[in-house]
């Protein structure tokens, strides 16, 4: 079955009283919409090929908000305990996907819709995919964080479910930047050399290990990796001609959790992207970063050069592998990166926040 657009309203009026099995939730008929219908139990959405968006079950319901709900097709089970939160609380429109590559236009139909927020359920990969369509558009995102690192729901603290409900019905929108290497989006950050060689290195086996996996993979591709010629433009001024192993363009400064700070300075709230260059590791030096990694502190070191700009270009003597977000790119001998002040909104739970208000 294809991409499809579901539709859910459950009725928060005359709900019975708590039974030790309790009724499943009510679903509007939708015998009248075309391509639409629901299982004979009820239990699961079939496509339809517009998002139409359905009445109240009962004349004189209000409902205030129209969540719309995009799933990443691995996690159909942390899906499912997020529709159950939002039982009774609002109108809900849900995109279920057969494949993650139908992601942007699920999301985009439900902006179509006019969804007040969308709520994405995956990992970091998952939310890059709906910031890149929810950019520049009034819709905030709803992190449902499932997926290996969700760096992006730790950053607004987002690490639960509940968590998330809480974002979409309580908490605050705020506006934060992203980041653009050509023409791809970045929410996290970008890289390029042997960091970007080392996500690429670390397969499903790896994963299981978390940050000692990545170390493992980093160790590996430091083996392969040497030294190249690489030059960095900050601002249309050269800042950096010289030999590295890696150059990471950050919107985020933390990597793979909160406590992991690659560029204590960056901001998702100033405009301006930070760029690190990192020289060739001794053995030692390498030995250090690694155990940092593990550790979860700064794997960067003394040698390592930081600055910040709203335009980079990172130009290597020979293509290196390269990566935004997670997801490797492929090889690059030449990329721009830009900064997008403001560009995306993003709800999270309340708490007291240096980030910008949308306007």
């Amino acid at each position: 079955m294809g991409a499809g657009v579901y539709a859910l309203v459950r009725d928060s009026f005359d709900k019975p009283a708590a039974t030790s099995t309790p009724e499943r939730p009510r679903f509007v008929s939708a015998s009248t919409v075309e391509g639409r219908r629901y299982d004979a139990d009820q239990t699961r959405w079939t496509a339809t090929d517009s998002p139409t968006l359905l009445a109240p079950t009962r004349p004189g319901t209000t409902v205030t908000r129209h969540v719309g709900v995009v799933v990443n097709p691995e996690r159909d089970d942390l899906a499912e305990e997020f529709l159950a939160e939002l039982e009774g609380r609002a109108t809900v429109t849900v995109e279920r996907l057969d494949d993650a590559s139908q992601l942007p236009d699920a999301v985009s139909r439900l902006v179509a819709a006019g969804v007040h927020c969308v709520a994405a359920v995956g990992g970091d990969g998952t939310q890059r995919a709906a910031a890149t369509v929810l950019a520049d558009t009034p819709v905030g995102l709803v992190v449902v964080p499932a997926g290996t690192v969700n760096l992006l729901g730790q950053v607004l603290g987002i690490t639960t479910v509940q968590d998330a409900v809480t974002a979409a019905f309580d908490g605050e929108e705020v506006s934060i930047d992203l980041g653009e290497a050509e023409e791809e989006t970045f929410v996290l950050n970008a890289s390029s050399g042997w960091d970007a060689a080392t996500i690429a290195g670390v397969d499903d086996g790896l994963k299981r290990f978390g940050r000692a996996g990545f170390a493992v993979a980093g160790l590996r591709e430091w083996i392969r990796n040497r030294a190249l010629p690489v030059r960095v433009t900050v601002d249309g001024h050269t800042w950096h001609d010289g030999h590295a192993v890696a150059v990471l363009v950050l919107n985020v400064g933390q990597r793979a959790s909160t406590d992991f700070d690659v560029a204590p300075e960056a901001s998702v709230e100033d405009g301006r992207l930070d760029v690190v260059v990192l020289p060739r590791h001794s053995v030692v030096g390498l030995m250090r970063s690694m155990a940092a990694i593990v550790r979860g502190g700064d794997a960067t070191h003394g040698d390592a050069r930081a600055t910040q700009g709203a335009e980079i270009t990172v130009q290597w003597g020979t293509p290196v592998a390269h990566q935004v977000d997670g997801d490797a790119t492929g090889l690059v001998a030449s990329v721009t990166y830009r900064a997008r002040p403001g560009a995306l909104r993003v709800r999270r739970p309340p708490r007291r926040s240096a980030v910008r208000d949308p306007a």
